[in-house]
């Protein structure tokens, strides 16, 4: 043991290369989650709630990427992930999508 060693973690580092495959496997996760704890017609309902969430969220980051005029890459990431989730969502959640090598 040494407890005066330090490691900083620095959040998402590790999947930043594929940002947009993880966020899938983020959703992926939840959707299996609920679908063990919840009964089916609160699935449904979390399911289908998530879809008008990210067209909102979708809206709104492209409004602020817009008057960003693109130059903030966090923002910009943001809308892409909205975008390629919802996409994902009404391909009817492809398994080929996400990230590779998953479990």
């Amino acid at each position: 043991m040494a407890p005066h060693i330090k490691i900083p973690h620095i959040g998402g580092s590790s999947s930043s290369e594929f940002y947009s495959q993880s966020r899938i496997e983020f959703y992926r996760s939840r959707i299996l989650f609920w679908q063990k704890i919840y009964p089916r017609y609160l699935v449904i309902l979390l399911y289908a709630w998530n879809i008008p969430k990210l067209i909102l969220d979708g809206i709104f980051y492209s409004l602020v990427t817009a008057l960003t005029l693109g130059l903030n890459k966090r923002l910009k990431n943001k809308l892409l992930d909205r975008v390629f989730v919802l996409t994902w969502l009404l391909a009817g959640q492809p398994k080929k999508w996400g990230l590779p090598g998953k479990c």
